[in-house]
């Protein structure tokens, strides 16, 4: 049953994911940069939630010739929205940022054990790599346990940087101007905080 409902709502969500990155790259505003982190946020969750969505339904239905191109890369697109949420963070408050940085690979090294398991599974044959989908979809497996040990803690990370960016903004002043607009950022304190429980 649990794994139905989330058979189901992965999909709407991809779409909705999908289309807010759309109107962000579209829409003009004043802080265009901020808005392609976003955008870029979105992106990453709505090709998680299609990845998941196909993934679920593929293993569910028994359509196991559906996955022969299947790889589990929905993990490298979970830990781009860490990334990418404090990257906006950093744009929307008019801290210094500069994409091209080597400091920046530091980012990149939790993507590392995700990359070298998935050119591990690749290398099985197809049906050991169905086995192991089965057998992770049923009971889990010990390779997605670690990953997801990782995953977690990356985003712990991300979140609880996140919030120290716009905690310490709002003792200053919740309000931020940007080209003679202001946004309130003290919703942004709310939301990191629902997140990190």
């Amino acid at each position: 049953m649990e794994n139905m409902f989330i058979e189901y709502i992965t999909l709407p969500s991809g779409l909705f994911f999908l289309m807010l990155s759309i109107v962000l790259l579209l829409r003009k505003t004043p802080d265009n940069k901020s808005n392609k982190f976003l955008s870029a946020l979105f992106v990453s969750m709505a090709i998680y939630s299609s990845l998941v969505y196909f993934h679920f339904y593929s293993l569910e239905h028994n359509h196991h010739s559906a996955l022969v191109f299947y790889t589990p890369i929905d993990g490298i697109f979970l830990l781009s929205m860490g990334p990418c949420l404090y990257f906006y963070i950093l744009s929307l408050l008019n801290k210094p940022l500069s994409i091209w940085n080597w400091k920046l690979l530091i980012h990149f090294v939790p993507f590392i054990p995700y990359i070298l398991f998935n050119i591990y599974f690749i290398s099985l044959p197809f049906s050991a790599r169905i086995d192991w989908l089965i057998h992770d979809f049923n009971s889990g497996t010990l390779e997605t346990n670690l990953l997801n040990i990782i995953l977690y803690l990356q985003i712990i990370t991300y979140l609880t940087l996140s919030y120290r960016l716009v905690n310490k903004q709002i003792k200053l002043k919740d309000k931020i101007k940007f080209r003679k607009v202001q946004y309130n950022i003290s919703w942004m304190k709310t939301y990191l905080v629902i997140n990190l429980l």
